[in-house]
């Protein structure tokens, strides 16, 4: 085989490659989440985060032992429980409701106490494995 030909194919097949890939990207980024694959318990898995995006497991999923991991429950109806690490090792737990807007991909906690702010984020990922947020 010459070495044009060596060229020629090499090229067809980073292209093929850089193809596939911004296909992947696509069907990933365009993924139809859906609030019933929301509800449940998720636990912040900090050891899989990268670059600002916030990820949580399913209950039930095995995670590296930790001193305390964030939780939110997503519960029917809307309403979601949020519990964060408190400064003493215990848990806050705070009360709410959440809204998930499918087309905008995004997510907003309202609590009921009027001195929390709700919190937005970017929904990148949803599936009965992970939740990978971006906070807004």
């Amino acid at each position: 085989m010459s070495r044009q030909t060596l060229k020629t194919r090499s090229r067809i097949l980073g292209i093929l490659f850089v193809g596939c890939t911004l296909v992947q990207l696509q069907c990933s980024s365009s993924q139809t989440i859906r609030a019933e694959k929301l509800v449940g318990a998720w636990n912040h898995s900090r050891e899989e985060e990268k670059n600002e995006v916030r990820v949580f497991r399913p209950e039930g999923y095995e995670l590296p032992r930790a001193r305390g991991r964030e939780r939110i429950e997503f519960l029917e109806e809307g309403r979601v429980e949020y519990h964060s690490i408190a400064p003493m090792d215990g848990y806050i737990k705070k009360r709410g409701r959440f809204t998930l807007h499918v087309e905008k991909r995004t997510l907003m906690l309202i609590f009921d106490s009027k001195d929390e702010e709700p919190m937005t984020f970017e929904v990148l990922e949803l599936n009965e494995f992970i939740l990978r947020l971006r906070q807004m």
